[in-house]
């Protein structure tokens, strides 16, 4: 529920998250969402993640 809740709308904040789930009849702690994420590897980033740049040779 948590991952479909996120996947939704990948840029909410840990709190609105909260307040959607518990919507749904949910309730989760700030700290045990952020484990979830942390112990998933996802982010939260509000901008899709950049390409890495290409390193400019210097003469």
């Amino acid at each position: 529920m948590i991952l479909r809740t996120f996947e939704a709308r990948r840029d909410m904040a840990i709190e609105e998250l909260r307040g959607v789930l518990a919507e749904q009849g949910l309730r989760f702690g700030y700290g045990t969402l952020w484990r979830f994420f942390a112990r998933h590897g996802l982010t939260r980033k509000k901008r899709p993640p950049m390409p890495p740049s290409r390193p400019v040779p210097m003469c």
